[in-house]
């Protein structure tokens, strides 16, 4: 079969499936398959999906044919000396072949593989049903916010391990629905958004960068469709990402009432920051804790290091005192976690929502529970915006214990 075809249209379409570069124990390379003047390319590693199209200039027909992975890379290459390429695949008994014709004059011949031995997703995609549709935008910056608060270590629970966005449709999710979901089991991060209400999604920390990859690659909406194994992320042109099932959420969802904080402390973002990173950077390669204080008298933040013969005393932060009496605290916290509660914040100004739970049952001692909650507007695109007409209201919710 032959095909020819716009090199731009080609290394776009290349550009978007390469986010699952394909693996597998045996042929290794990318399906196209022609049809109805276009063409889809596929892709799939051992979890993962993808699958891009486009408009052909010329085939001969219908058909399929491989180009082996391995030199995949070499077609993009063309497209700053071509304007147009074509195809031809063979067989000759079991002999597969696939080479092109550039119109600068580059050309290749190789050895291909039976497109036989390659699944396509077509069916399974159009089997699964329809559940959300998504604003790439929004849902990037959301992950973007979210992923500091994802667990790290392989022996973690699985639901610490994921990214849900919750709605309604199981009890046990129903006050969460609008908002992205993430715990590691000791910190959460609540992102809810007026574009997330009624609509859910749920995927492993380990296909995550494969779906923002697939996010940042359109400006339109994106339809998820959820089949027996697999969810499928769709654009308006049908380009596809699809991962498998995570297997498991967390049980329930839960946010605790801003009544129970006995603290409101508010403070310059940078200054909160210039201490954080200065007692980081006085921290031993593996140690991660130090110690924060609050000085009503002084109306103070502190943190501070004693480790071994260290003893490290940081920068006095001022800071105003919105709600809180007179009683000073310090507790010991995770330098790390505690810069991911405000690393991100999008304004020039830290609020600081503090909990203190006195000490009891298996608890000997006192526990702190940090909070900070912001609310911004984001437009489609995913970008901050001052004025709310035609954007959508977020509000994040960072959490850590003195514990974690």
């Amino acid at each position: 079969m032959k095909i020819s075809f716009d090199m731009a249209n080609l290394v776009e379409a290349l550009d978007l499936v390469s986010i699952v570069p394909p693996k597998s124990n045996g042929a290794q390379g990318y399906l196209f398959v022609v049809k109805d003047g276009k063409c889809s390319i596929y892709s799939r590693d051992t979890a993962c999906v993808a699958r891009s199209q486009f408009t052909l200039r010329d085939s001969d027909g219908d058909g399929s044919f491989v180009y082996p992975a391995e030199y995949i890379g070499a077609l993009k290459f063309l497209a700053s000396t071509s304007d147009t390429c074509e195809f031809e695949a063979t067989q000759e008994e079991e002999k597969f072949t696939v080479r092109y014709r550039a119109s600068s004059g580059a050309k290749a011949e190789r050895g291909s593989y039976d497109p036989k031995l390659f699944e396509i997703i077509d069916q399974d995609l159009n089997e699964a049903e329809e559940s959300s549709v998504f604003l790439p935008g929004v849902l990037r910056e959301a992950i973007a916010q979210a992923k500091p608060f994802l667990a790290a270590k392989d022996n973690t629970d699985e639901a610490c391990k994921g990214v849900q966005v919750l709605d309604a449709s199981k009890p046990e999710y129903a006050k969460g629905d609008g908002y992205l979901f993430v715990s590691d089991g000791t910190r959460v991060i609540y992102f809810r958004s007026s574009a997330f209400l009624g609509k859910n999604l749920d995927i492993h920390s380990q296909h995550l960068s494969q779906l923002v990859n697939f996010l940042g690659r359109t400006d339109d909406a994106i339809t998820l469709r959820k089949g027996k194994h697999m969810t499928f992320a769709v654009d308006k042109n049908g380009n596809t990402f699809g991962w498998p099932k995570h297997s498991k959420g967390h049980p329930k969802f839960g946010y605790y009432s801003t009544s129970k904080e006995q603290f409101v402390l508010t403070m310059p973002k940078v200054r909160i920051m210039n201490a954080l990173q200065h007692i980081r950077s006085e921290l031993d390669k593996d140690n991660e804790k130090i110690k924060i204080s609050f000085d009503p008298e002084r109306r103070t933040l502190l943190f501070e290091l004693s480790a071994g013969s260290a003893k490290v005393e940081g920068i006095p932060i001022q800071i105003t005192v919105k709600q809180g009496d007179p009683t000073p605290w310090s507790f010991s916290i995770n330098n790390a976690h505690f810069l991911d509660l405000v690393n991100s914040i999008k304004g020039h100004e830290v609020e600081l929502r503090v909990c203190v739970v006195p000490a009891g049952g298996d608890r000997r001692a006192d526990m702190a529970m940090f909070r900070t909650i912001e609310t911004f507007n984001l437009d489609a695109s995913g970008k901050v915006v001052i004025e709310p007409t035609e954007a959508f209201e977020c509000q994040v919710t960072r959490y850590v214990s003195s514990r974690a």
